[in-house]
């Protein structure tokens, strides 16, 4: 009965609401930390394709992985070729 009164009083976060736009950062050419990730919708070793929700962002390269992912955050490392923002 204790547990049910503590669920009715815990708050709701709406961390997805929250996020903000995707925040590249890039370490040369070798790997780029993205930041506020909300999907990723391609993975190959030669094009990493994530969105936001509002634009699509291509990652392209030689060895492409991502090697960390962590909630909203994932480490990408290869030999990074260019970036490209479109807007859906």
């Amino acid at each position: 009965m204790h547990s049910e009164h503590s669920n009715q009083n815990s708050k709701k976060i709406p961390f997805l609401q929250e996020l903000g736009e995707i925040r590249i950062v890039s370490n040369g050419n070798r790997e780029v930390i993205v930041e506020n990730l909300r999907k990723i919708l391609g993975y190959s070793d030669n094009e990493i394709i994530i969105s936001d929700g509002k634009k699509r962002i291509y990652i392209r390269g030689i060895n492409l992985q991502i090697v960390c992912f962590v909630c909203f955050d994932a480490k990408i490392i290869g030999t990074i070729c260019s970036l490209e923002w479109v807007m859906n």
